[in-house]
């Protein structure tokens, strides 16, 4: 790939969405890779357990 345009059509032709890529059989898939959100998960966020971690190894005394 010469030129980011070039990067780009290759991507958007060889990418298929995860609600897309369900439906098509394994045939249909080779060579393509899937895109999308795969799991959706609510979790802390990392400054949120790490304060929890300092707390806790600090005993308190923050």
């Amino acid at each position: 790939m010469k030129t980011p345009g070039e990067m780009l059509k290759w991507f958007l032709k060889n990418s298929v969405p995860v609600s897309k890529a369900k439906k098509m059989n394994p045939e249909e898939l080779e060579g393509k890779f899937i895109i999308g959100e795969f799991i959706k998960r609510e979790r802390a966020e990392l400054v949120e357990e790490l304060n929890k971690l300092i707390e806790e190894v600090s005993g308190g005394e923050t």
